[in-house]
């Protein structure tokens, strides 16, 4: 498994520590530190020969993974943020999924717990996301489609087969921002079954930035992001599914129009602000009148006893 960091002294050690607690019995462990300026180095220096370490010049979240990756020699990667930690069943129950079924089946991912500090509201990614799978592990049989109407978080959560990661070029590594995101819609578009786990074997954190990204609030860079993930999957010709496309282009003209406002609402002219302000507002209702003529799908899963000895 690898372990992206910059600049996380804070938070880096319990990510490590969560990683060496997982209870499946052969887990290679490496960190990649992005060119970090703080004492992170200094900190890992603890788990000494447990872990390796690799460090590179700050190039951004996807090239650290992406070295990682190289170094790694098993054939399951798994990825977890410097600032967010893995419960210690979470790498086994993924593999004993995926090395119980298929062997084609590229991916499996699990649900987390989101935290947003003390005294904030308790929630999930599968619940943020709007998916409710219908067993708490199974088959996920249409990954393509759900992945191409909404984000799920991704990076923390997903367990790789190593060959399907390679054939689709790994972490795009110009990207900083959703670089998650488009893995995944990548990963998705070859098509086949996942697995998925509805149990939240995740805790992550929404305090920090992810590496290599300074705003990640940002509404314009955050639109721009994923302009760039979506139209670079939709043009790539790799999509096999029709209702990826027709979700892909759909959201396409969603995030034309929000970048749209954005520009408005960052011009000089209140006249032009209050302009983008209210397109803000229409495209909102915009799009929850095409969720209500346009449902997103929920996941279509079937439980692992079905698939066994097939």
């Amino acid at each position: 498994m690898i372990i992206p960091t910059f600049n996380r002294s804070a938070t880096i050690v319990d990510a490590v520590q969560s990683a060496m607690d997982q209870t499946h019995g052969s887990i290679e462990i490496i960190v990649v530190d992005d060119g970090s300026t703080d004492d992170t180095v200094v900190k890992l220096k603890e788990f000494s020969s447990r872990i390796t370490l690799l460090r590179q010049a700050n190039a951004g979240p996807s090239a650290a993974r992406n070295h990682g990756v190289k170094a790694a020699t098993g054939e399951i990667l798994a990825f977890l943020d410097s600032d967010d930690t893995w419960l210690p069943g979470k790498i086994e129950r993924q593999v004993a999924l995926m090395e119980g079924c298929d062997k084609e089946m590229a991916c499996c991912i699990c649900n987390a717990s989101i935290d947003n500090g003390p005294n904030a509201q308790k929630t999930d990614s599968f619940l943020v996301s709007g998916i409710r799978p219908a067993f708490d592990e199974g088959i996920w049989l249409n990954p393509a489609e759900v992945l191409s109407s909404r984000f799920i978080l991704f990076n923390q959560v997903a367990a790789i087969r190593r060959d399907a990661f390679v054939r689709i070029g790994g972490y795009d590594k110009r990207l900083r921002l959703l670089e998650d995101y488009d893995l995944a819609l990548r990963l998705a578009a070859r098509g086949g079954e996942w697995g998925i786990i509805s149990s939240p074997l995740v805790i992550k954190r929404n305090d920090t930035c992810g590496i290599g990204v300074e705003c990640c609030n940002d509404r314009m860079a955050h639109a721009k992001a994923l302009r760039t993930v979506l139209a670079g999957v939709f043009e790539s010709g790799v999509i096999r599914q029709p209702q990826m496309r027709r979700n892909i282009r759909r959201r396409l003209c969603e995030n034309a129009r929000e970048i749209r406002s954005c520009e408005l609402m960052e011009r000089d002219h209140w006249q032009l602000r209050s302009i983008g302000v209210l397109m803000g507002m229409q495209n909102r209702a915009a799009r929850y009148a095409s969720r209500r003529l346009f449902p997103l799908a929920e996941p279509e899963v079937k439980p692992v006893r079905d698939s066994l000895h097939h």
